[in-house]
């Protein structure tokens, strides 16, 4: 009885090795890079970070009312992906906000609609990158208070990684309409902690892994063993 169970749990152990397995991976990307660009007559679009009410280490998204559009705010933000293995399959895709400075929460009202379009970035954001159009995400009032967590397109994300992009873009805009829409979050630098900057949530499922020969020798081994033993009883 012992002998036909070890046999069968040997018989278990390769079966598994052999068919290879897929292990679930959890990756949390940290910011590489942010700016938030006014586009109004003093300060034009032009790609680098306006300070935010004196603050430059925190980020506003600002859209008037419709007709006034030369007064809009974006932000976009980008994320190294080298520590996403080539070849994973993404699973899920969620990005982490918090409020900016003494605010409870990211500030949209009821009603209020923040988009989040995504784009394949390389670190250094540019005028390009801040109208850059291709909704992943969306932020709907009233926000929470404390830190908020935003559902994204796993298949944006894995296009950047088929197409081996090195950074992953986010650009945020609110939704034109009859009133203003704006929120803010906490970016980077200064006395902001690591933990309440930008974080992109990834799950990604690896590549199937190939047994090693050595591996491979030492199952086929212990299935030698075990079917040598049944035999001499």
């Amino acid at each position: 009885m012992k002998l036909r169970r070890c046999s069968t749990i040997v018989l278990a152990v390769a079966a598994f090795v052999l068919a290879g397995v897929t292990p679930a991976r959890a990756a949390s990307l940290q910011l590489a890079a942010v700016v938030s660009d006014r586009g109004i007559d003093l300060f034009p679009r032009d790609g680098v970070f306006d300070s935010v009410f004196g603050n430059p280490t925190v980020t506003q998204i600002f859209t008037p009312p419709s007709g006034d559009l030369g007064s809009e705010e974006r932000t976009a933000i980008e994320f190294d992906l080298s520590t996403i293995a080539a070849g994973s399959t993404i699973t899920s895709v969620m990005l982490r906000l918090n409020p900016q400075g003494a605010n409870l929460n990211l500030g949209l009202s009821a009603g209020e609609v923040g988009e989040v379009h995504g784009y394949s970035g390389d670190g250094a954001i540019t005028v390009a990158d801040l109208m850059a159009l291709g909704q992943v995400g969306t932020i709907a009032g009233p926000t929470p208070n404390g830190t908020v967590t935003i559902v994204l397109s796993v298949p944006w994300l894995q296009g950047l990684i088929d197409a081996s992009s090195s950074h992953a873009g986010l650009m945020f805009k609110g939704v034109d309409g009859p009133t203003v829409v704006s929120f803010s979050f906490a970016a980077a630098g200064g006395s902001i902690p690591v933990a309440s900057r930008p974080t992109l949530l990834v799950e990604t499922a690896d590549a199937t892994v190939v047994p090693e020969p050595a591996t491979l020798w030492l199952v086929g081994a212990g299935l030698a063993a075990a079917v040598a033993r049944r035999r001499r009883r």
